[in-house]
């Protein structure tokens, strides 16, 4: 049972990843979307990797692209719903790997404050489980 859920979850991620791609390609050189993309956010601060960022930091990163940008919902983006007025040449898209806790517990209250929504991409193979993602697991 178990396994034909990850296999749906995987062919529902490939599906959606290959939409995402399609539609990126769709804009001219000109006009871009830019896809930023967090890991973890931490209330202590920053790590080796790069992979986790300090609260503070996330915060007024956000809020500098928030004044700076226009950051796309990702529905809009998934149904080719995007355009671009004459002055604007990058529109943002923000997204968030391995869903970890911290995604929901730090950056949603900001990124909901701002009205912002990002993609959050979940691996259900780490729910539940014990096991440490890939970041942490090499330090």
């Amino acid at each position: 049972m178990l396994l034909n859920f990850q296999k749906i979850i995987k062919d529902c991620a490939k599906e959606n990843i290959n939409s995402i791609f399609n539609n990126l390609l769709k804009y001219s050189k000109s006009k871009k979307i830019v896809v930023i993309n967090f890991h973890r956010i931490s209330d202590i601060g920053n790590n080796l990797l790069g992979t986790k960022i300090s609260k503070n930091f996330f915060e007024n990163y956000i809020n500098y692209l928030n004044n700076n940008f226009n950051i796309i919902k990702p529905l809009d983006f998934l149904k080719n719903n995007i355009y671009f007025n004459k002055r604007e040449k990058i529109k943002i898209l923000i997204t968030f790997d391995d869903g970890y806790y911290d995604n929901y517990k730090i950056a949603f209250p900001i990124l909901k404050k701002l009205n912002i929504l990002p993609i959050f991409f979940i691996c259900p193979y780490y729910i539940s489980s014990n096991k440490k993602i890939w970041d942490e697991d090499l330090v």
